[in-house]
């Protein structure tokens, strides 16, 4: 199954770049690929902003209030 960044990179190939979704040969699994990995590297990359928490950190430093 398609996840949001799968469909969403497709509907924009399809708006922006018709000529070369046309060519791929399997569009529905391209685009579940491609979301999947878009997914895990945001994932990794908001793990990693988030960074480990301080001892003495509440909430409202943790999110910058």
């Amino acid at each position: 199954m398609m996840n949001q960044y799968g469909q969403m990179a497709m509907s924009h190939w399809q708006t922006h770049a018709p000529q070369r979704y046309a060519e791929i040969d399997n569009p529905t699994t391209f685009f579940e690929m491609l979301g999947e990995q878009a997914m895990e590297q945001i994932t990794s990359l908001a793990a990693k902003l988030e960074g480990t928490d301080r001892e003495t950190e509440g909430y409202l430093e943790k999110v910058g209030g």
